[in-house]
């Protein structure tokens, strides 16, 4: 399992892995998402493996189901394995 500085969002199907710098908008860009219908996977760390022919991400567990949002704070949010 790998550990990636990024959020994970799930969206028709596809799980798109935003990465960037501190600061960046990825947790804005995964918020827009969610708000056109996709899901949270994860929101800054992300744990991605092999299963199969499959690459899996997931959230740690010390962070699934939280969001940090820049000037608002730490939202829970639904999330999904990916």
């Amino acid at each position: 399992m790998t550990l990636i500085h990024g959020t994970c969002v799930a969206l028709n199907g596809v799980t798109v892995l935003l990465r960037g710098p501190s600061g960046s908008g990825k947790s804005d860009l995964a918020l827009r998402l969610i708000d056109g219908g996709g899901r949270l996977v994860a929101d800054d760390q992300t744990l991605v493996e092999i299963q199969g022919e499959r690459l899996v991400a997931t959230a740690p567990e010390t962070i699934a189901g939280k969001m940090e949002v820049r000037g608002v704070g730490v939202l829970a949010v639904e999330m999904e394995k990916s």
